[in-house]
């Protein structure tokens, strides 16, 4: 791909990355942050559940938003929200406030998550915008391996705090790219684009595979949540372990991914494994 649109697509991938940084670089800290807070494991693990679930029904929202305002408000709305609530959570003293800042945080990745594929879609021809999607997939592969490394790093030199600081303040730098990139006046649909969740939600294979995709992703959720405490108490060691294992784990997916590309065998990840 040639510079110019690298240059373009790289700082809208980072819009999506960021959502998944909120939550992938405390990981390693949620024993530390359980015990700071005065709480127990079971609601320091709602802080994750309380973000996922916005940001699975908040795409309806922005969706709906997106027509009305513009994609560049909408994206602009939902980064404020990510650095706002990245301060918030950073600020928190007690962990239901912690899960109330998440949650809104949640939201706030979900304006990204409705709006990029779409923008990227529409900024580039056919086989350049597969390509562009492709960096964004890249983002979502990687940030998983790198983010817990640089999370372990951040607790171990200022403390768990820091890593909201971090979503903060790269929430805040992606705000001059949205104005430059995002046309200002450009919906979601089209005039001639009729959208109708009823005519969706009586379609069979759509439900199915929605259903397959929500399991397996619960199921992902699940260990990511539940794993942080497990391997520290298992391994009686601090939350480096979690963070190699991690790294072992996602890299072994991408390379099983780029395996099967070339094969053209299907993959899928369940739990945080390849098969």
């Amino acid at each position: 791909m040639s510079r110019p649109p690298l240059l373009q697509i790289i700082p809208l991938a980072a819009l999506t990355g960021v959502g998944m940084l909120a939550t992938d670089l405390y990981l390693p800290a949620l024993p530390h942050l359980a015990h700071d807070l005065g709480s127990d494991v079971p609601a320091v693990q709602a802080t994750i559940s309380s973000f996922m679930i916005a940001l699975a029904l908040s795409q309806l929202l922005w969706g709906a938003l997106a027509d009305k305002l513009g994609m560049r408000n909408t994206l602009l709305a939902g980064v404020a929200l990510l650095a706002v609530t990245g301060a918030a959570c950073a600020l928190a003293t007690d962990v239901d406030a912690l899960i109330v800042y998440r949650t809104v945080q949640g939201i706030g990745a979900g304006a990204a998550t409705v709006v990029v594929p779409v923008l990227l879609r529409r900024r580039f021809a056919d086989a350049d915008a597969m390509r562009a999607i492709s960096w964004v997939s890249i983002a979502e592969s990687v940030i998983p391996a790198i983010a817990p490394v640089i999370g372990t790093g951040i607790l171990l030199a200022s403390g768990w705090r820091s890593n909201f600081w971090l979503v903060a303040i790269l929430a805040l730098a992606l705000l001059p790219f949205i104005l430059k990139l995002v046309p200002g006046k450009q919906v979601l649909h089209g005039a001639d684009e009729t959208v109708s969740y009823a005519v969706l939600l009586r379609n069979r294979a759509y439900l199915r595979d929605a259903a397959v995709y929500g399991l397996t992703f619960g199921a992902l959720v699940t260990f990511v949540a539940s794993a942080p405490h497990l391997i520290e108490q298992w391994s009686s060691r601090g939350p480096g372990t979690f963070a190699l294992m991690q790294v072992c784990g996602v890299s072994s997916f991408i390379v099983a991914a780029s395996r099967s590309a070339a094969t053209g065998a299907p993959i899928t990840m369940v739990s945080g494994c390849a098969r």
